[in-house]
């Protein structure tokens, strides 16, 4: 599996995608800024979508094995980080369609109740997690 001329411009995106994830918690935690929050975020996620729909997605289908039989473990981890970042991206999805339904207004993501903020939180995790091995997977074909 060999590394896109692409791959460097998407992990410099995704780390883009990053700061605007922590900027949009901090929007929250610290500042209360119901006005800019969702903006954020929404923001990181169309670039996310961005991401996987003209990268990530092309570079799988090349990465796909002639063979079943021919499967490695670093192609076992591609699988692994990309269903991980789809579970991300679909959590994401129904935060910002959510808020974006709701007519955009402060209170209308599905995560903005006390006890629905868990989808945040997962949301970030496993976006993170999917980060992390895709940051490896980078690595370990440099």
């Amino acid at each position: 599996m060999a590394l896109s001329s692409l791959s460097l411009p998407n992990l410099v995106l995704q780390l883009i995608i990053l700061l605007l994830l922590v900027l949009g918690g901090a929007l929250m935690k610290f500042w209360k800024n119901l006005r800019l929050h969702p903006i954020v975020l929404t923001l990181a996620t169309v670039l996310n979508i961005a991401s996987v729909v003209l990268v990530m997605l092309p570079s799988t289908r090349r990465a796909l094995p002639g063979s079943w039989d021919n499967i490695d473990m670093a192609f076992g981890l591609l699988l692994v980080h990309h269903s991980i970042g789809l579970v991300a991206l679909a959590f994401s999805v129904v935060l910002v369609g959510g808020w974006l339904l709701s007519g955009r207004k402060p209170n209308g993501c599905p995560g903005s109740a006390k006890n629905k903020k868990w989808i945040m939180r997962i949301t970030f995790s496993t976006w993170a997690l999917s980060l992390i091995l895709g940051i490896f997977l980078y690595a370990a074909y440099l």
